[in-house]
């Protein structure tokens, strides 16, 4: 079977992995070629598919897929997007700090108040902040709550670039059923009817950025590139390096101060729970 080598020189290139490669050889090569340390950081490309080979860690080696990235542009920022499935993602968390109108964003936080944090991992937003409502009147239980100035629609943009949405928990649900029946085609899935959903084992390791996590990094094999950004909790950080929370656009019925979030943690579930809406959390968005 022939191939093509894609670079033609030495260079950086920026991959799914969520650091900078240096191509240290450039081959001709089938995938099914070795992939060993001393053809660490090698590009190929195999049937019009791009590879690299990179260390798992543990003295082995394989063949990792390099994601394509589409970009946009919002609020200063250029953002990677992925196509996962059938669902578009930002590959990174926002770190806006205006919303759409351009007013400016109050309650938001880097980790451990640190611009370095935000640059790295995000902003980290309360729920009503996140979904671009008034936090004094939809973020705890003796203001309107769920009442009409508090309403989520469908889909409900939030902060998000324009033709972009805050995800419910479903459509986080969706994402990790498509990578569960992608690597487990033994234990097909199918996305729940009604939330919150269901919790899915077993594919946590691919959502995961290869870097931020300090035990059980992930191999980001999609590009989503889940950095462990951790929480603030009013006035006390915690979980970077342990934790991505994500917060969604699902209130809890009858629980107005509180909302659904996905997570990924140092373990193997890509999970939720409800959390109280004044806590800050990362925020994805999903496109139309």
């Amino acid at each position: 079977m022939k191939t093509k080598a894609f670079l033609q020189n030495t260079r950086a290139l920026s991959i799914a992995f969520g650091m900078m490669i240096v191509a240290t050889f450039v081959k001709a090569w089938a995938l099914s070629h070795v992939c060993s340390a001393e053809y660490e950081n090698t590009y190929i490309e195999d049937n019009g598919k791009k590879y690299v080979c990179l260390s798992n860690g543990s003295g082995t080696y394989e063949w990792k897929r390099i994601k394509e990235y589409g970009f946009v542009k919002y609020n200063g920022y250029t953002y990677k997007t992925v196509r996962i499935g059938n669902q578009v993602w930002l590959a990174e968390n926002l770190r806006v700090t205006k919303t759409p109108d351009g007013t400016d964003i109050t309650n938001a936080y880097c980790y451990g108040n640190e611009q370095a944090n935000c640059e790295e991992y995000g902003r980290l937003y309360d729920w009503a902040t996140a979904m671009n409502l008034s936090p004094s009147e939809c973020n705890n239980s003796s203001s309107t709550g769920q009442g009409q100035h508090c309403e989520v629609q469908t889909p409900h943009r939030g902060i998000c670039p324009e033709g972009w949405h805050i995800p419910t928990i479903l459509e986080y649900e969706e994402l990790g059923v498509y990578i569960n029946n992608q690597k487990n085609p033994s234990n097909q899935m199918t996305v729940s009817t009604s939330i919150p959903g269901k919790d899915i084992s077993g594919v946590n390791n691919y959502l995961k950025a290869r870097t931020t996590w300090v035990d059980n990094a992930g191999t980001d094999d999609y590009g989503f590139g889940a950095k462990a950004a951790g929480t603030h909790l009013g006035s006390s950080i915690y979980g970077q390096g342990m934790y991505a929370f994500f917060w969604s656009a699902s209130p809890i019925p009858n629980y107005p101060e509180y909302a659904y979030r996905q997570f990924l943690s140092l373990g193997d579930y890509w999970a939720w729970d409800g959390r109280p809406r004044s806590h800050f959390y990362s925020v994805r968005c999903l496109q139309d």
